[in-house]
């Protein structure tokens, strides 16, 4: 049985200059592919990320994102496959996108191969901004014309009612098994916290994020070590969750909730409370605003 491959190349712009727009570009492949080839778009996927992580380090990149899934309907199957990528301009987007093509022309030969048809293009004209939390699923959009502005002065305080995780099927509402392979989403919902107060004008110092965390979303929180023998992998939430930490947040797990995890299987900043309901209770009594991340 075929499926439907989208390769979508999405290129959102960034300047390290705050008067500076970035906009999202975007190279889009579609092309239909056997069942068996799903291994070869997740060895593409590796290996375009590997490049784009060097790339990275060298500052020629800004950020990136690889990813690859199968979305199922009633039509059939379909696997979509994107990179996106964070530059300055046109020219950038073009010359990085170059560059991982070069850097892999088994791969690029590979998607030519099932993807004749390909499309450049701006993919739209609102320019975006990642001011602290540098994470794809922390974007905000910026907003030229505002008529009214938050009072930069006040110490905003929220504390976070977080419960979200990346369910291993979408569908069951029922079930509370993560997809291991994925980002927690709503690690980039408390990015976008950060982001959106920055953005509007507030200083970074001036926020104070707490995440009550319970449930099936302290698993993000496990160490590398505690994951590989959980799930055989590594965990993806690391990267993310060091740069929410080192931006301030604190992140405090419902020991009541916890099942069979411990607390040395638990990153060092990872704080252990006896639960959340009074970890709520307690940061409202203290003036924070309450905000729910949590799965539908």
């Amino acid at each position: 049985m075929k499926k439907i491959l989208f390769f979508f190349a999405a290129c959102l712009i960034f300047s390290v200059s705050v008067q500076a727009q970035y906009y999202p570009f975007g190279s889009e492949f579609k092309c239909s592919c056997e069942a068996e080839d799903s291994l070869a778009f997740q060895n593409a996927k590796q290996k375009i990320s590997k490049t784009l992580s060097e790339l990275r380090k060298s500052g020629e990149v800004y950020n990136f994102n690889v990813d690859t899934r199968v979305e199922k309907s009633d039509d059939g199957d379909s696997t979509n496959f994107m990179v996106l990528l964070i530059e300055l301009d046109d020219a950038g987007f073009k010359a990085n996108t170059q560059s991982w093509e070069e850097a892999n022309p088994e791969i690029l030969s590979f998607l030519e191969e099932k993807c004749p048809n390909r499309t450049d293009k701006q993919l739209w004209d609102k320019s975006m901004s990642m001011p602290v939390i540098k994470n794809m699923s922390a974007l905000v959009i910026d907003v030229p014309e505002v008529d009214y502005k938050p009072d930069p002065s006040l110490e905003y305080k929220i504390i976070v009612d977080f419960m979200a995780f990346t369910k291993l099927d979408p569908k069951d509402d029922d079930r509370n098994e993560i997809k291991p392979e994925e980002l927690n989403w709503g690690l980039g919902q408390l990015g976008r916290q950060i982001n959106l107060h920055v953005s509007a004008g507030i200083p970074k110092e001036n926020i104070k994020l707490v995440a009550a965390v319970h449930g099936t979303a302290s698993q993000s929180f496990m160490t590398n070590e505690a994951y590989q023998e959980k799930y055989k992998m590594d965990n993806p939430n690391l990267e993310m969750l060091n740069e929410l930490h080192e931006a301030g947040v604190e992140f405090l797990l419902c020991g009541q909730s916890l099942g069979t995890i411990e607390k040395k299987d638990l990153l060092p900043f990872a704080k252990v409370t006896f639960t959340a309901q009074t970890t709520l209770s307690e940061f409202q009594l203290k003036g924070y605003a309450l905000k729910p991340i949590l799965n539908d």
